[in-house]
């Protein structure tokens, strides 16, 4: 039986499931519930959670609905990450004029904390970049221009040291700051949003 691991506000609760589900030999540590949002791209039917890799789905003429791959790395362009297996952005954007899809997912455990990718209409991974921020954040959503992806840099932080407080990871950190940058999307800047062509960020707070 798998263990869940959401379990605010405390942080031990958390940090003892995770422990478990290491320990049962299921192979992954945080379970992928791929039930935040769907996404239609390229082909594929995915089932999303910012957190986790994307399940791939199926719908049948009856109305069924059949996973046919879960934890589905989209032909290896979801990098593997510690604890999550790997995470897709749960709010991704498809550009109407391009059709490319664009995401920006975060991670907790390494930098950089924020990975920016564009699909292009086949599906096929066209460019990703890691983007270079301060702290690990929790980044829900983003917005798109005709060039640039807004990225948001916003002070909602995630620690996992504070599970060890008995205190959620995640947590408003206004100290932090608040930024928002623009990254372009047909050729990657060279240190991630704030630096090389046409990537900057504006502070906010």
């Amino acid at each position: 039986l798998f263990s869940g691991t959401l379990v605010a506000p405390r942080g031990l609760p958390m940090l003892a499931a995770l422990v478990r589900n290491a320990l049962g030999g299921g192979g992954l540590v945080q379970k992928d519930t791929a039930n935040t949002a769907l996404a239609l791209h390229g082909g594929r039917l995915l089932a999303l959670m910012e957190q986790s890799k994307p399940s791939r789905l199926e719908v049948t003429r009856g109305g069924a609905v059949r996973t046919l791959e879960a934890g589905c790395d989209l032909g290896g362009a979801i990098p593997e990450a510690p604890v999550t297996g790997g995470a897709l952005s749960a709010h991704s954007r498809v550009d109407p004029n391009t059709g490319d899809l664009v995401s920006v997912s975060y991670s907790t455990a390494l930098p950089p904390f924020i990975r920016h990718d564009v699909f292009s209409p086949d599906g096929a991974l066209r460019m990703s970049t890691g983007v270079d921020v301060p702290n690990p954040v929790m980044v829900h959503d983003l917005a798109i221009t005709q060039d640039h992806t807004v990225i948001l840099d916003f002070p909602m932080t995630v620690r996992v040291e504070r599970t060890l407080l008995d205190r959620f990871p995640v947590e408003y950190e206004p100290e932090a700051g608040a930024r928002i940058g623009l990254a372009p999307r047909n050729k990657p800047p060279e240190d991630g949003a704030g630096a090389g062509d046409g990537g900057r960020w504006v502070s906010v707070s």
